[in-house]
């Protein structure tokens, strides 16, 4: 992880790790983030790097691109037809140059 490597480069001390990280995280990682000092302030740095890890890393990215619908359809291919059937869907605002 690119946050762990920095952190070690730049010698940060275990708090000011923390303060970095509060300041890097966006959207729900930054809501999960808060909620977790809120629960636990004294979190030792390791483990809150596991829970967040745990949480928003992308672990089953394989088997989740080989589910198959109830057609046999891949992701990709479902992919496909819903692109397809917006370019239809909204073929009129894209002419009227919306």
């Amino acid at each position: 992880m690119k946050f762990k490597r920095f952190v070690r480069e730049q010698m940060f001390s275990e708090r000011e790790a923390k303060d970095y990280l509060c300041w890097v995280l966006v959207d729900r990682a930054a809501d999960y983030y808060t909620l977790m000092m809120r629960e636990e302030r004294h979190i030792p740095l390791r483990q809150l790097m596991k829970r967040m890890e745990q949480r928003f890393a992308s672990k089953h990215l394989r088997e989740t691109a080989l589910i198959r619908f109830q057609n046999e359809e891949s992701i990709e291919d479902w992919a496909e037809h819903l692109y397809h059937l917006a370019l239809y869907a909204f073929e009129e605002d894209a002419g009227a140059g919306l």
